[in-house]
Order: C-alpha cells, then structure tokens, then sequence
C-alpha cells in the first residue's frame, strides 16, 4: 500500500509483479486516514499508518495505469514542454522587436526565425537574440519530429483513429484521451467519464439549500484543455455538417432581399411578387380609408384627423 506521488506506479508495478494487492490510495485522502497528524511525518509512520487503517476499512485505490498509458501520457507531457519552452523564446524575442520598433510580417511559428532576420537585415543581430533564434528553430524541429510520433501512433490505434474522425479532434488530443481513459471498463457510462474528467458541474447544498458550482475541475487539467481547443476548432474544421447546414438554414431569412441571388433566395416568381405588392397597398389604402391616421402638430400633440 502506497499513497500517490511520482514513484507509486513504479511501486506497484514491482508489487504485482510478485503476486502482491495493490492499493494507490489517492493523496487527497492520506490527511483524514491521519497520516501527518500532530506535524510528525516520516516514512515508516506513513506506511504504519496506512497499514493500520487497511486493517480496519477497505481503502480506496486509484486506477493504476498500464505502462503503454503511462508511456502515452508521458509522450505528450514532454511535448507540451517543447512547446512551451518556445512560447517562452518566442515571447523574448518579440519584446526585442518591440522594444527595437521592428514589426515582421505575419506568419507560422515554423518561419519566425526566417521572418525576424529578413525585418532586421538592415542591422547586424545582437549575439542574444541570433541565440534565441538558433534555439527555436532547433525546437522547431523536435516539435515537428514529437508530432509526427504522436501522429503515427494515433494512426496505429484503432479507438485513437476513430476519435480523429470527431471534427477538431487531432492525434495530441485522440492520444491523450485513450491514455487517460486506458481501460474503458471501468466506467460505468458516459457520464462516469465525464467525472473522471471534472466535466460535470459541482456541488454545494446544505439543509434546504441547493446550489450547483461550476465544473469540479478533477482529472487530467491537460486532456480538459485539449477537449476545449478542440470544441473551439470544431466550427472551423466542419465542411458542411449537418450543425452547420442548420446554422445557414437559420441565417437564411435574415439574408433573403440582398444581394444579386435575392429573388431566387425568396423563392417567388416575378409576377406573384408584384401581385403580393399591389395586394399590400391595396389593403394600406383600405385602412387609411376606414381610419385616417392622426396628425401630429409641431409640438407633438395630437390632431383631429380632417
């Protein structure tokens, strides 16, 4: 028994290995099992602690992943590192240019480096900054080798090339849910997932008080974000779905009267159009017959109609 850090899975990879039960209690609940309690922690208390309490209620265990999820999970860890550590030159060298009054035109990321040099061709680079250039595109080129990895390996899994299917959905993200879920017999149903995943909404209530919070947040931050970036890209990458169609459909009416198409838009024929005009003036003229409309003099008060 062991309570969750970087190591436990290791740990109880080793335990099962030679025939051991496993539990990985979550670290959330090692506070009220009592471990740490009167500011006395060490080691051998924890692992007596836990091994009391075992001895009187079946603790909780988190699900302890395969080794191809961990591996999985890993893979995108380390890339989302890459990626960030070239935000993080991107963004230096973008005060630099800022700083100097230099603007380069827009581009990829992938062609900065490219781009930086030819606005600042009429200078020699300062040794800093060519360093910060050499250094992305350096990463350019590990980002674009730990792409082409996730994308092989979304290619070779049967439920992560079915969830690429899904609009937005790219290997990153398929990878990345396939690895958090791992075994998909653990959950019950759909909305089982979506609490392993903090995308369901909290709760606070007491007595007669009911309130809901927002999303509970638990899970994988990282998968939450990815699911996120995806539903953002989902209404660009759609060509023609049926959302979409039904979105025009919607649209339609408001552009109907506009444009060179307008009249095929309206759907009338030339001549049962003017006859609904003559049709709306006709009745105009018959309601201004049996009610002239009032007269407003320049004060705004109202006049007798003649």
């Amino acid at each position: 028994m062991v309570e969750t850090c970087s190591e436990a899975f290791a740990i109880a990879d080793a335990a099962l290995a030679v025939g051991h039960e496993v539990r990985v209690v979550p670290a959330t609940l090692v506070r009220t099992l009592g471990v740490g309690a009167r500011r006395l922690k060490t080691d051998r208390r924890d692992a007596q602690k836990l091994s009391e309490v075992s001895c009187r209620i079946d603790l909780p265990s988190v699900h302890v992943p395969s080794q191809q999820a961990r591996q999985r999970k890993t893979m995108c860890g380390m890339r989302e590192a890459l990626v960030g550590a070239r935000t993080k030159l991107l963004n230096t060298v973008h005060g630099w240019l800022r700083a100097e009054g230099r603007r380069p035109r827009a581009g990829e990321v992938t062609t900065f480096s490219a781009r930086v040099r030819a606005v600042c061709a009429d200078t020699t680079l300062p040794t800093y900054v060519e360093r910060q250039l050499r250094t992305l595109d350096s990463l350019n080129q590990e980002i674009a080798e730990a792409d082409r990895e996730l994308a092989t390996i979304a290619k070779t899994d049967p439920i992560a090339r079915r969830l690429m299917t899904v609009q937005g959905v790219g290997p990153s993200t398929s990878v990345r849910f396939v690895a958090a879920l791992d075994e998909i017999g653990r959950f019950s149903g759909a909305h089982a997932v979506e609490s392993s995943l903090g995308l369901v909404p909290g709760e606070n209530s007491s007595a007669e008080r009911q309130r809901r919070t927002s999303i509970t947040k638990a899970g994988p931050p990282a998968l939450r974000w990815c699911l996120v970036q995806a539903a953002w890209a989902a209404p660009r990458t759609a060509e023609r779905s049926d959302a979409t169609l039904g979105g025009r459909d919607r649209e339609a009416p408001r552009q109907t009267g506009r444009g060179p198409g307008a009249r095929a838009q309206a759907g009338g024929d030339p001549v049962c159009a003017l006859a609904r005009r003559d049709r709306v003036r006709a009745e105009s003229v018959k309601r201004e017959l049996i009610a002239p409309p009032a007269r407003r003099s320049f004060s705004g008060r109202l006049l007798l109609s003649d």
